[in-house]
């Protein structure tokens, strides 16, 4: 008895001794999958083992909400596996994964990924503030001058909501929706994209480029460029800007944000809005006059492709997976497929000669914002019919959803009020 303990013990120790000299296995990537779910649906998340040549490893996920699933089956090499889980309230939850190897050590968790659960199947469908910015005329070396509403920028954390008009840069706490001291601008803010560690953003001007710091809410510095740019979008590693020129603006640039050198690509017509692929590869640009719709290649910044649409066109927006462009313009929405680069649906929006402005995409991808008029509406994705969501003092507005999905923002062109749109249950 006291032998058989005695080598038992010697093979525990002996175990533990080669477990602790073991290798400590690769962390694996984040799990991938969904990152909008609905309460108690089940959704599947790929893990990809981070197992090289031989080696074998098992995989298990935090599902962020005090449980964690079992751990696989050793599996040889770098194999995906998927996994399912569900969520029973709803809210933020941050999703990591882990190894194990054969010899009993595990790694790091992975970086996480953040899922937003909705309690039901809805969207921000309820009115839940209404911000007047006042006055929305400034006085200038040429007289009076009306703040026109530009732009519309949310802040990464969802602190803050920046608005660009003509003269000064609108700042609305979303604590309680009251409006901070404005930030003048003597050459305009117009167009704003925010940089990728989201602490500043750019703020398009007459002539020039504005950094711009979000914390301090002040401006850090003052670039000249070669244009006076308008509207203006970034793509998404940061490294270039895109945007629309004054009025007659006929072309669009691009702005290398490593040396601020502006480049311009000829893009036939005048252009209100545009927007760029997830995947970065692309910038579409729709043409109010032309009725063309055109993809800019930004590799090299030549127009790759241009599709005639019918009719006069307004904005443009995408689904976040890029699979789906949808235009807006007078009496109707239209789909297009990126691929073809032709349009696959017409989508009928109001009475006849209605003219519908600003559009955007729910990034959960499964709700579609439309101002057309003086009524705002949402469509569930795939394009369904309309439902309106809420009524406009004006009839030409702009439309943009944050980044974490829930409030849509929409701004009335006059640049005089900002009306919020949330969940009827909070998240």
């Amino acid at each position: 008895m006291r032998v058989g303990t005695a080598v038992h013990k010697t093979i525990v120790l002996s175990w533990l001794l080669v477990s602790a000299c073991a290798p400590v296995p690769a962390t694996p990537d984040p799990p991938h999958g969904p990152v909008w779910a609905v309460r108690t649906e089940t959704l599947e998340y790929l893990v990809i083992s981070p197992a090289s040549g031989s080696e074998i490893l098992a995989l298990r996920v935090d599902w962020g909400d005090g449980t964690q699933s079992d751990w696989t089956p050793f599996i040889q090499g770098s194999a995906t596996v998927a996994f399912s889980h569900s969520w029973t309230a709803a809210g933020e939850y941050s999703l990591c994964c882990q190894s194990l190897s054969s010899q009993g050590r595990t790694s790091d968790w992975s970086e996480a990924c953040t899922v937003r659960v909705l309690p039901e199947p809805g969207y921000p469908d309820s009115v839940v503030a209404f911000v007047e910015f006042g006055q929305n005329t400034t006085l200038g070396p040429s007289g009076s001058r009306r703040e026109d509403l530009w732009s519309i920028l949310p802040s990464p954390d969802g602190r803050k909501v920046y608005v660009g008009r003509t003269g000064r840069l609108s700042v609305v706490r979303t604590s309680d929706w009251t409006e901070a001291d404005p930030v003048e601008f003597p050459n305009g803010a117009f167009g704003m994209a925010m940089m990728l560690d989201g602490r500043q953003a750019w703020i398009a001007g007459t002539g020039t480029l504005w950094v711009f710091d979000t914390w301090t809410d002040s401006v850090l510095d003052s670039i000249p460029v070669a244009c006076d740019p308008r509207l203006l979008v970034s793509l998404p590693d940061g490294s270039k800007l895109y945007g629309t020129l004054a009025w007659p603006g006929k072309n669009v640039f691009a702005i290398r944000t490593s040396d601020y050198s502006v480049e311009s690509i000829p893009v036939s017509g005048e252009h209100t809005m545009l927007a760029v692929a997830p995947s970065g590869e692309y910038v579409y640009v729709p043409s109010e006059d032309d009725w063309t719709v055109a993809a800019i290649r930004t590799a090299d910044n030549t127009v790759e492709r241009t599709t005639y649409i019918p009719t006069l066109l307004s904005h443009l927006a995408l689904t976040p997976d890029g699979r789906r462009i949808y235009v807006s313009s007078e009496e109707c929405m239209w789909e297009m497929d990126p691929e073809t680069f032709q349009t696959t649906r017409r989508i009928p929006l109001g009475s006849r000669r209605s003219w519908s402005t600003g559009i955007a995409v729910h990034p959960s991808g499964r709700h579609l914002f439309v101002s057309c008029e003086k009524t705002v509406y949402a469509f569930a994705l795939p394009c369904s019919s309309g439902v309106a969501v809420c009524s406009t003092a004006y009839s030409r507005n702009r439309v943009v959803a944050s980044p974490d999905g829930r409030y849509v923002y929409v701004g009335d062109n006059n640049g005089q009020t900002l009306t919020v749109l949330g969940f009827r249950e909070e998240i």
